[in-house]
């Protein structure tokens, strides 16, 4: 079981690491749509090839505003849903599995004699 909690606490974690890394990629994607920059650039480039796919999914489910762009708020909130429900509970839940673990092993068992009589 100590195995299994490892995988589940680093599993969690990783995930944890990219959906900040991609909340980190969306808030520099809104940053850049207010400065218009060069679209060639490859700094630009790799941040809308790596957000679009996920922003173009969401992007005809939610009502038009105009010029905003509410679906990077969709995606923010399901980011932020993502990284402190999943992946928090996977990271807690590892913990708990360790720990049930190391209990039982280190209590023994009644059918154990103690050594004292």
């Amino acid at each position: 079981m100590i195995l299994l909690g490892n995988f589940l606490i680093a599993v969690g974690q990783l995930l944890s690491s990219l959906v900040t890394l991609f909340i980190f990629l969306l808030i520099a994607r809104a940053i850049l749509s207010w400065v218009n920059p060069d679209p060639s650039n490859f700094i630009v480039r790799i941040i809308n090839d790596t957000t679009e796919p996920l922003m173009a999914r969401v992007r005809p489910r939610i009502p038009n505003f105009g010029v905003l762009d509410m679906s990077i708020i969709v995606v923010l909130f399901g980011l932020y849903f993502l990284q402190s429900f999943i992946a928090q509970s996977m990271v807690e839940y590892g913990y708990v599995m360790k720990r049930s673990s190391i209990m039982n092993d280190a209590v023994p068992a009644a059918s154990e004699p103690s050594g004292i009589y």
